[in-house]
C-alpha cells in the first residue's frame, strides 16, 4: 500500500501551532480563501514539492477537499489557473499527471522495498527551512536573522512493535498520529541553536545531504544526522518491525500487561461468542449477528425480512452490541505504551481515549507538554 499526503503544506510557512498555518497548502480553499493568495503561491509550492526535489520520484496530490467551494475558489481550480498550469508543466515535460492508482503502481515499481530519503527546502518572508525525511527520522532546520536552528527532530522506529491500531481499533475521539519528538520547538520549546552564520549552503547527493555553515557542517545520512558541536547528542538506535522478544503470548503487536497468557486465552474465547447487535433505523428494527464490519445477519421488523443486511461503515459500530459489553479490557503493552515508558512519565500520563476529545485539546492548549504520542499525553504540573 502507498500512503499519500493529502494537501501538501509549504514547508516554511506552515510551521506553526494553530490551524491558520495549515492553510498554506495546495488546496484552493486554503490558500485562496483563508490566506488571500493567488496561483503564484500554488506554482511555487508545486515546484518546491516536485521539480525542485532531487531523486527518482516526487509527487503532490491536487484536488478539492470540500464540495461547498465558492465560485472564486472553484474558478481557481477549473479556469485559467491550477489546471492550465498543470497542463503547461506536463506539456513541457516537467511533471506527469496521474490518478492515485496509477501513481501507486509507479511508486512500487520505482521503490521495491522502502521509501527513499527526501530533502526539501524553501524560503519565504526572510525565513528558510530545510527538512530531511528518511525511513529512520525527520529533521527540520530553520534559518532567520543570521541564525540556524534545529527545531524538529524525531525518530520513527524507537521500538520494534507495530502500531496498536493494526490489531485493536483506535478508541480516540480525535484520530491523531504523533511520533514522539526528541526536539519539537512548537510543543516542547526545546530548539537547539546551531549558531550564527551567513546563508547555509546545501549539497545533495544520493546518499547524503550536507548543510555547510560558517561554523561547520551538518551531515544528514539516511540513518542519523551528524551535527558539528553536538557529538554527544543522544540518538536512539533504530529498530525494525519485529525486533523484539517474542513469547507464546506476545507478538510484534505486544501483549497484555498482567497475566498475558491467561488474558489472551480469555479474549480469544470471548471472540468466538457471536456478536448480537440491535438498532432501530428509519422505523425498522434490526436484531441479528454481526457477520462482517458492514453486514448483519438479522431479522427486520415490523416489515418482516430475514437477510444478511449491509450497513455502510461505520454505521454497524453504532448498534447496541453484546460484544462491546462482554469484551474484556485488560491493560495492553504495545508500541505506544513502550514509547511512554521510555519517557519515565507513565504515572503522569493522560490517555487520549474516547472521553478525551476536542474540548480537552482546546482547554489544554496553553499547558506545557512534556511528552506526547498517538495515545498518551503528559502535561507539566
Amino acid at each position: 500500500m502507498v500512503k499519500l499526503l493529502w494537501a501538501p503544506r509549504e514547508p516554511t510557512l506552515s510551521y506553526g501551532k494553530n490551524k491558520n498555518f495549515s492553510n498554506y497548502s495546495l488546496q484552493a480553499n486554503d490558500y485562496r480563501r483563508a490566506q488571500g493568495l493567488t496561483t503564484s503561491f500554488f506554482e511555487k509550492l508545486l515546484n518546491t514539492s516536485t521539480t525542485n526535489i532531487i531523486g527518482q520520484l516526487a509527487q503532490v496530490v491536487v484536488g478539492i477537499e470540500v464540495s461547498e467551494l465558492e465560485d472564486q475558489c472553484f474558478n481557481e481550480i477549473t479556469n485559467t489557473n491550477q489546471l492550465n498550469l498543470l497542463k503547461s508543466y506536463q506539456n513541457s515535460g516537467l511533471i506527469k499527471t496521474q490518478t492515485l492508482s496509477q501513481f501507486g503502481k509507479l511508486y512500487k515499481q520505482t521503490f521495491k522495498e522502502v521509501s527513499p530519503s527526501v530533502f526539501t527546502q524553501s524560503e519565504d518572508k526572510n525565513i528558510s527551512s530545510y527538512w530531511f525525511n528518511s525511513p529512520n527520522y525527520r529533521a527540520g532546520f530553520f534559518y532567520s536573522n543570521g541564525q540556524l536552528e534545529l527545531r524538529d527532530l524525531r525518530f520513527y522506529h524507537q521500538n520494534g512493535y507495530r502500531d496498536n491500531d493494526q490489531v485493536n481499533p483506535d478508541p480516540n475521539e480525535n484520530l491523531t498520529r504523533v511520533v514522539p519528538a526528541v526536539i519539537d520547538d512548537l510543543i516542547l520549546s526545546n530548539k537547539i541553536v546551531i549558531g550564527k552564520t551567513t546563508t547555509p549552503k546545501v549539497l545533495e547527493t544520493e546518499s547524503l545531504v550536507t548543510i555547510t555553515t560558517d561554523n561547520g557542517q551538518i551531515k544528514l545520512y539516511k540513518e542519523k544526522p551528524v551535527i558539528s558541536g553536538l557529538d554527544n547528542f543522544s540518538i536512539p538506535n533504530p529498530k525494525t518491525i519485529g525486533d523484539i522478544k517474542k513469547t507464546r503470548c506476545s507478538d510484534e503487536y505486544g501483549d497484555y500487561q498482567d497475566f498475558p497468557c491467561i488474558n489472551k486465552f480469555i479474549v480469544t474465547l470471548q471472540s468466538l461468542i457471536p456478536d448480537i447487535r440491535y438498532s432501530k433505523l428509519f422505523g425498522q428494527r434490526y436484531l441479528g449477528v454481526k457477520t462482517s464490519p458492514e453486514t448483519l445477519f438479522a431479522i427486520r421488523f415490523p416489515n418482516i425480512k430475514i437477510d444478511n443486511f449491509h450497513f455502510g461503515y461505520p454505521l454497524l459500530d453504532d448498534f447496541i452490541s453484546t460484544s462491546k459489553k462482554t469484551k474484556p479490557k485488560f491493560p495492553w503493552l504495545g508500541k505506544q505504551e513502550v514509547e511512554l515508558e521510555s519517557s519515565n512519565l507513565s504515572d503522569k500520563a493522560i490517555r487520549k481515549s474516547d472521553s478525551y476529545g476536542e474540548e480537552n485539546l482546546v482547554a489544554d492548549e496553553d499547558k506545557k507538554i512534556l511528552f506526547e504520542n498517538s495515545y498518551y499525553i503528559v502535561y507539566e504540573e
